[in-house]
């Protein structure tokens, strides 16, 4: 499951990791990034797991492209932060993403 939703300043990315679930020992899961849609600043995440990554770039200041940049080892959880933060800078390899 993939989604974006634009709310006027305001950018989200979904990311499922369906993949990734027997890693987890889980059934079902999402990463999501919020946000600042013109400068790319993330504003806010669900990540349950991930929690200490998103609040470290929320702390520093790190927009999308910063969480893109940063390398994820795979397969792992933390690499769905990456993915969602690279589908907002429109950077990603993994997965096709129609354009709107």
């Amino acid at each position: 499951m993939l989604s974006s939703f634009g709310w006027g300043l305001c950018k989200c990315r979904l990311y499922s990791f369906k993949a990734l679930l027997p890693v987890a020992n889980a059934k079902k899961g999402v990463t999501k990034i919020l946000c600042d849609k013109k400068l790319g600043r993330i504003l806010g995440t669900h990540a349950g797991e991930l929690i200490a990554e998103a609040v470290l770039a929320l702390e520093m200041g790190a927009g999308a492209e910063d969480l893109a940049l940063t390398v994820h080892a795979d397969p792992t959880l933390a690499e769905t932060l990456g993915f969602s933060a690279e589908m907002i800078e429109g950077t990603i390899t993994d997965l096709f993403i129609k354009k709107r």
